[in-house]
């Protein structure tokens, strides 16, 4: 049996508004059109299918859809605490209600789970709809990590790095997900076809003053730095990295990052570990673009990249 799920509260703050042309009505009407036309994604709805069969295995796969084309990023989350498949199923959905009410107006997201709860449904329509459905993937991992969220709480709730005005405001169309565990020197990078590649760095992160410290190399490599832009200037300490119309420098124990030659305060200095320099992984992730959380009780960093996917136009 399927169901859609619609988050209560968005329905009566659906009443209260005074565009009956958009909301949850709305969103419904699409679903119902996308899955007539048998396909995936349009250029109004995004979605994705959250694959559950193995979580409680501690693994979870996630398969996104875009645009009328239909364009696919496969994401694989390890290390996700094992649990049930319907315990997993009801976390996500008090995340995705959370998500919408964050959301609204302009943006509508809904749910459908296909039973026996193994496999969860999530479209995104709206002014914002891909960023909404970058929330909710690369999010997955602290939701299936922590206890339902509770909107009494949501101004302290981990849900918060998630909201609208953190996400990124340039266009989104696909995901690529990348992990780093704490003492482990192998990394996991998820392309956008669903291959898993472990990859192994000569250095393993670290924690100092309660921050993960990893090798600024291996973080430039998950962002797509090639090998031969990330540069070591051993006169002046300098670790230099570039990628498209992006450069960046860090200088060894200084807390300033120098982005495209503008400078930017962090809250920690780069050291050196067994020949490597070691900085929080977010500084070089987000100065390229990404997006990095830390899932706590698996201690990793998981970085978040976007890629763009060409979209011809419909007539």
């Amino acid at each position: 049996m399927k169901r859609i799920i619609i988050s209560l509260a968005a329905m009566v703050l659906l009443l209260l508004c005074a565009s009956p042309a958009f909301g949850a009505s709305a969103i419904l009407d699409e679903i119902k059109m996308l899955r007539a036309s048998d396909k995936q994604s349009n250029d109004l709805i995004t979605h994705s299918v959250i694959d559950l069969v193995y979580v409680p295995e501690g693994t979870v796969t996630t398969y996104t859809y875009v645009g009328n084309d239909e364009a696919l990023t496969v994401n694989q989350f390890t290390g996700i605490a094992p649990q049930t498949p319907k315990s997993a199923s009801q976390l996500i959905t008090s995340f995705v209600f959370d998500l919408t009410n964050q959301y609204r107006p302009e943006t509508e997201i809904a749910m459908r789970a296909a039973g026996p709860d193994d496999t969860v449904h999530t479209y995104t329509y709206g002014e914002r709809k891909d960023h909404a459905m970058l929330s909710i993937i690369s999010g997955l991992p602290d939701c299936l990590g922590n206890p339902p969220v509770h909107r009494d709480s949501k101004s302290s709730s981990w849900t918060s790095k998630y909201s609208p005005e953190e996400m990124p405001k340039e266009p989104v169309t696909s995901f690529v997900v990348t992990q780093f565990a704490l003492d482990q020197q192998t990394y996991t990078m998820t392309d956008s076809d669903g291959n898993a590649d472990i990859r192994t760095m000569d250095v393993e992160p670290e924690i100092v003053n309660a921050r993960i410290f990893a090798p600024v190399r291996y973080v430039a490599y998950a962002v797509g730095v090639d090998p031969n832009d990330v540069g070591w200037d051993s006169a002046t300490k300098t670790v230099a990295l570039a990628k498209d119309d992006t450069e960046i420098r860090l200088v060894l124990q200084s807390d300033m990052l120098s982005i495209n030659d503008e400078f930017v305060p962090m809250d920690a200095a780069p050291y050196i570990k067994q020949g490597r320099t070691m900085l929080p992984p977010r500084w070089v992730a987000e100065a390229f673009g990404a997006q990095v959380a830390w899932d706590a009780e698996n201690q990793k960093a998981i970085i978040t990249l976007e890629t763009e996917v060409e979209i011809e136009p419909t007539d």
